[in-house]
């Protein structure tokens, strides 16, 4: 099974761009905001990582950077520490930036 992606938006703010380990790798963590072409839910958002070379791509992007996007979709679940509520989201790695 192939699991890839491409999506196109803009995102919803500055990404948050880190660096780690000895040898200067960096990741990129960003929202964007799409159509999804339904009228009930016209728009939805997606939580991006981009690691290295493509961090570096998204690092020179700003708040509201119209992107089109190529990587893997993944599904993060974790209880919420306030309330105890089970929370879920997609995501997605970005291995591409256009």
């Amino acid at each position: 099974m192939i699991n890839e992606v491409r999506l196109s938006g803009g995102l919803t703010a500055d990404p948050e761009v880190n660096s780690f380990g000895d040898s200067g790798g960096q990741v990129a963590n960003f929202n964007i905001g799409f159509d999804t072409g339904n009228y009930k839910q016209p728009h939805g958002y997606i939580r991006c990582t981009a690691w290295n070379d493509t961090a570096a791509e998204v690092a020179q992007l700003r708040k509201a950077s119209q992107v089109t996007l190529k990587g893997t979709l993944g599904f993060d679940q974790w209880t919420d520490k306030k309330d105890g509520s089970k929370r879920s989201q997609n995501t997605l790695t970005v291995t591409e930036v256009s």
